[in-house]
C-alpha cells in the first residue's frame, strides 16, 4: 500500500488514509471495526463497504473506527455498546453509518476512544459513547447515545499544524510533496524562500502538492477567520542529483550544504 497520508490505532485494528480521499482498514473485526460488512478478521488492509466520497480525516477507537468526510459528514462504524458510534443505539454496525446529529456541524477533526470525539470549524466539541471516567467532558458519567456540545470549553480552540507527506531531507531526484492538515476548513499559505507565510502568499488545496525540482525550503502556515494562525510547519530539501560519469570526470569541488539555526539551508 502506498500514498498513505494518516494512519489511526485501535486496540487490535489499523485504519489508513490515502492521498486520493479512500481509506483502508486490517486487523481485529468481532465487533465490525474493520467495516467490511461483516465480522472476518484480515491481515491484509481490506476497503470499506459503502464508503463513498473523498475523506480528510480518520480515527480508530478501541473497537470501532470513524472517518471524516470532506464536506464535513462523519461515518462510524463497529462497536456500539456505548453509544460511540452516535447514531442513537446501541446496536454493532458492521458496515459504516452517518453520524447525523453532526451533520451540518462543520467538522473538521475527529478522534476516538471508547467514545468518539469531533471538533467543529467555529471551535465546538463534540462527544458521545463511554461516559464512565468523564471522558465526555460534559461534567456527568453517564453514557451518550448521540453527539452532544461540551459547553462551556475549558480552552480556546487552535488551529492545527499542517504536516507534509516527505519531510525535508537530501533527494537525488526532484519530488513532490503533499500538504496536509487535520482541518479542512483552513486556508494553507505557503512561502519556499523561507519567510514565514502570510495570507497574501500562494494558497494551495489540503492534499495538494509542491513540486521540489531544486534545493529550497517549504514553510506552510493554516488560516481560519477568527482564529490565530497555526504553527508553520518547515522543512529544507536538497535537490542532489546522482553523478553521472561525465560529472566524476569533472574535479570542481562539490558544494557543501549547511543548516542555519532558522533551518535554512545555506548554499556557500
Amino acid at each position: 500500500m502506498s500514498d498513505v497520508i494518516a494512519i489511526s490505532a485501535g486496540q487490535y485494528h489499523a485504519v489508513t488514509l490515502k492521498g486520493d480521499g479512500t481509506v483502508r482498514t486490517w486487523g481485529y473485526n468481532a465487533y465490525g471495526q474493520l467495516g467490511t460488512g461483516d465480522t472476518n478478521y484480515s491481515n491484509v488492509p481490506v476497503s470499506v463497504t459503502g464508503l463513498t466520497g473523498t475523506f480528510v480525516a480518520v480515527a480508530a477507537g478501541q473497537n470501532h473506527t470513524v472517518a471524516l468526510k470532506s464536506n464535513g459528514t462523519v461515518c462510524a462504524w463497529g462497536d456500539n455498546r456505548y453509544g460511540q458510534l452516535g447514531d442513537g443505539t446501541t446496536t454493532q454496525h458492521n458496515a459504516p453509518v452517518v453520524i447525523s446529529a453532526l451533520s451540518g456541524s462543520g467538522i473538521t477533526e475527529i478522534a476516538a476512544g471508547n467514545h468518539t470525539i469531533a471538533i467543529t470549524k467555529d471551535g465546538a466539541l463534540w462527544t458521545c459513547g463511554n461516559n464512565s471516567n468523564g471522558q465526555l467532558g460534559n461534567n456527568t458519567n453517564g453514557t451518550a447515545l448521540t453527539p452532544a456540545p461540551i459547553d462551556p470549553l475549558p480552552f480556546a480552540r487552535k488551529i492545527p499544524e499542517p504536516y507534509f507527506d516527505l519531510e525535508g531531507g537530501v533527494y537525488n531526484t526532484s519530488i513532490n510533496v503533499r500538504i496536509n492538515i487535520g482541518w479542512a476548513e483552513a486556508t494553507l499559505h505557503y512561502t519556499t524562500d523561507g519567510k514565514e507565510p502570510t495570507i497574501n502568499d500562494p494558497v494551495i488545496d489540503a492534499g495538494g502538492t509542491l513540486a521540489v525540482t531544486e534545493s529550497e525550503v517549504i514553510m506552510v502556515r493554516a488560516f481560519f477567520a477568527g482564529l490565530e494562525p497555526s504553527v508553520s510547519h518547515i522543512a529544507s530539501y536538497i535537490i542532489h542529483p546522482v553523478p553521472t560519469s561525465d560529472d566524476q570526470n569533472d574535479h570542481t569541488p562539490p558544494a557543501i550544504y549547511l543548516s542555519s539555526p532558522s533551518g535554512l539551508v545555506l548554499e556557500p
